[in-house]
């Protein structure tokens, strides 16, 4: 998902990542609507320390997803939905929200820095693409 992203988007650290991910998080609770929301979490810790936050989405959205190296999928009425992924996928490698909804959509996405970056020393930083579009599904 970040690599077709990944020329358009900035460089922003761990802590800018886990920043705008909380906003988008708020603003989706904010707006309560009924959408469809998945979080990408790279590993299940992520998850866990935002547990709560994301069950609490859950019961707003129409169907939620959270995917991380999780050791096996959530039983079928769990909310949210909770999707193994393996450790070597490009999913686990990659960071994102996403929520589509009546009113509005929004993207999130990033990825582990550059294998160089970190070699330097550098902090590992994600690029990061957001998008939010009002009114973007049409009613047929």
């Amino acid at each position: 998902m970040f690599a077709a992203l990944a020329e358009t988007g900035q460089a922003v650290s761990r802590r800018g990542m886990a920043t705008v991910s909380h906003a988008l998080e708020d603003e989706v609770a904010a707006r309560a609507e009924a959408g469809v929301l998945v979080g990408l979490f790279q590993e299940r810790r992520y998850y866990e320390a935002s547990a709560e936050r994301w069950e609490k989405l859950a019961r707003q959205a129409a169907a939620c997803v959270v995917l991380a190296d999780f050791a096996e999928p959530s039983a079928a009425d769990e909310r949210p939905a909770r999707v193994p992924l393996r450790a070597r996928s490009q999913l686990a490698q990659e960071w994102g929200i996403v929520h589509v909804a009546e009113g509005s959509s929004v993207l999130l996405v990033g990825g582990r820095g550059s294998t160089a970056s970190r070699a330097n020393g550098a902090s590992r930083r994600s690029g990061a693409w957001i998008h939010t579009v009002p009114g973007t599904r049409s009613r047929s």
